[in-house]
């Protein structure tokens, strides 16, 4: 199962590992230079685009592409224009402004890894508190989290796999979230940057699985194969 942990710590980016070694001659690592320049000088022609040009952010993204830089392109310019369209998400976008959704301890990044080297992130969505703290505000600091994580080259080249506890959940929080899910869909689809590869949901409540299973379906038949759903009838 993509959730079992691994002895491996996360922080560890210099380990010698046949799983790791494996993924780097899939998505073509022995290139890496080669396609970064490309990038670069792709980035340099583009107009309207002023990017971060940090090789680790570039190379987030051309991992992800399997080092295509037209895909990597094409990428980052989505990664741009989501922020320019979700202002009340990344307007401000600082640790310091997501003091609110981090009292309510719903997110935790295990220090171990997956046993496919993915780095895991649990989320408690039923732990939330949609009447003090907008579900926008919480959507804001789990995005952090998911970019802090992919600074890691080993997270930009396995991934993340993310479990969301549904335990808790009710109903009425049903409408908060459906309120922002043209900027999930936004964020997490179209952008397609934050490495998102394995996607565990348990006990999920039976609306909140139709309406995940309806945008489900609008994804790649790849990331459908990677998410796995447990729900129950409240």
């Amino acid at each position: 199962m993509a959730a079992s942990v691994d002895n491996l710590e996360f922080n560890n980016d210099e380990y010698d590992d046949d799983r790791l070694n494996s993924v780097k001659t899939h998505i073509g690592e022995e290139i890496k230079r080669q396609s970064l320049n490309e990038l670069k000088s792709l980035l340099t022609e583009s107009s309207g685009l002023r990017p971060c040009l940090d090789d680790n952010f570039l190379l987030r993204f051309l991992r992800g592409a399997r080092y295509r830089p037209n895909i990597a392109l094409k990428r980052l310019k989505t990664y741009y224009f989501s922020r320019n369209l979700h202002q009340d998400i990344f307007q401000n976008y600082l640790p310091s402004n997501t003091l609110p959704a981090q009292a309510l301890n719903h997110i935790k990044a295990l220090p171990y890894r997956a046993k496919n080297l993915s780095a895991v992130v649990v989320i408690k969505l039923g732990q939330t508190d949609f009447q003090n703290v907008p579900f926008i505000e919480l959507l804001r600091l789990e995005l952090m989290v998911f970019e802090t994580l992919m600074q890691n080259p080993v997270t930009q080249l396995c991934g993340l796999t993310i479990i969301i506890d549904c335990d808790g959940f009710s109903q009425s929080d049903l409408s908060e979230i459906a309120n922002c899910l043209p900027a999930c869909y936004d964020v997490f689809h179209n952008d397609c940057t934050l490495g998102i590869k394995y996607l565990h949901v348990i006990k999920a409540p039976a609306l909140l699985y139709l309406l995940y299973q309806n945008i489900l379906s609008s994804f790649p038949q790849e990331q459908q194969n990677e998410c796995f759903i447990q729900w129950v009838q409240i």
